[in-house]
Order: C-alpha cells, then structure tokens, then sequence
C-alpha cells in the first residue's frame, strides 16, 4: 500500500510540474514565415525566415535569420489592433534592433515597404555597412494576439501584389561578402512547415495528464 501510494504521488507531482511548466507559457504564441516571394529581386530565394513571437498580450518580438549569402536592412509588418474580435495597441516604436545598432521608423496607412506592411523599420541604414543576417526587436502594447500581426489583405494591409505577412528589404553579397551585388524587395508569406508548437495546446497537454493521474489516483484510493 505504501509502494503505490509513493508511486501515486511522484505521478502526482510529475503532472504538477508538467503543468506548471507549460501553464506560465499559456498568452505565448509564434509563427515563423518563409522569405520567399520576391517583388523583383534577382536573387534566387527562399532568402531566409521571419519569425512573429508574441510573448504576452503586452509584448510581441519580430525576429530574422538571412540565407546564406544574404543580408538584411529593413523589415515591415502588419498590426490589426481589431483582428480576432481584439482591440489591441501598440505602444512608441524601439529606436534599436538587437545585436545593436539604430532603427528608424515610418507608418502610415499604406503599404510602406514596396507594397508590403503598415510599418516599416529601417535597420541602421539603407546599405551594406548596416545590414543584418539575423537580428530582432521587441514592442510593446496592450491586448496583443499572434493574429494581429497575420493580416494580408483588408484595411491598411492591402499588401498586393504579394499577399506577404512579412516584407523585407534583402542584399545578395557579392563573393567576398564585401558588398551587396544585388538588392531587392522580399516577402515572407508562407508558413513554415515546422512552426513552433503554441505553448497554450502543451498547457493543455499538461492538465490531460494532470488529469489521468487524479483519476488514477481516485481508482486506487478506493481499492
């Protein structure tokens, strides 16, 4: 009887920790987009990925990583503060982009990045000396959902004729990786295939197995 009860209780506090684990991730939420729709860019793609992170309902992180002989030197996105029946908002634009360097910044109510997003960011310049291969920037606001950030089409976000989440500006380098040989405008409007699990189906992952161990736990008790 004390073996089982033992046995009960670490299965117990396993379901505990597993929900636990998974339950403080619940408001995260992520997709990454292939770079892969080019808007007259002699390049051939794809040319890298973006990826749209809302942490919380009060932060959302955009993140890129350039393909291999490319580079990076602006980004534009979305915002439906209205998307999903919400009423999100964004908080001042951030005046830097990680791992470093300035960011300025345009809005306005049409496309800004050949046709592509509501906002554009500028990554420390317009050339090669400010590029990026991967880099990131985190905003702020309140009532945030992934699906504010996923428009394409309606509104503000007419995005033709790419239908792209995401836009990039993107350099090819030349084959000392000195200068750019080319540059052009890109969109990220496929979804990865392998997009990041949403931590809020693994918090429910972790209370299913919460739940077989309590009736477990009830079946045994009244033996």
């Amino acid at each position: 009887m004390k073996a089982k009860m033992r046995f009960l209780g670490a299965s117990l506090a396993l379901g505990l920790i597993l929900l636990g684990a998974t339950g403080q991730q619940v408001l995260a939420d992520s997709a990454t987009y292939i770079i892969d729709a080019s808007n007259g860019f002699d390049g051939a793609g794809p040319w890298g990925t973006g990826t749209i992170n809302v942490t919380s309902s009060t932060s959302v992180t955009f993140s890129f990583t350039a393909a291999s002989g490319f580079a990076i030197f602006g980004e534009a996105f979305n915002f439906d503060g209205s998307a999903g029946g919400g009423s999100g908002t964004l908080d001042p634009l951030p005046t830097s982009v990680t791992p470093g360097g300035s960011v300025t910044w345009s809005k306005q109510g049409n496309p800004q990045l050949d046709n592509i997003g509501e906002f554009f960011a500028d990554y420390q310049g317009s050339g090669f000396g400010e590029s990026l291969t991967s880099g990131s920037f985190t905003l702020s606001g309140t009532g945030l959902t992934l699906a504010m950030f996923q428009g394409t089409a309606g509104g503000n976000h007419t995005n033709a004729p790419l239908g792209a989440v995401l836009g990039f500006h993107v350099g090819m380098l030349n084959a000392a990786g000195t200068a750019f040989s080319a540059t052009g405008f890109t969109g990220a409007q496929t979804l990865s295939p392998s997009p990041v699990p949403e931590p809020s189906s693994m918090a429910i992952a972790g209370l299913g197995a919460l739940g077989f161990v309590a009736f477990g736990l009830r079946r045994r008790v009244r033996k």
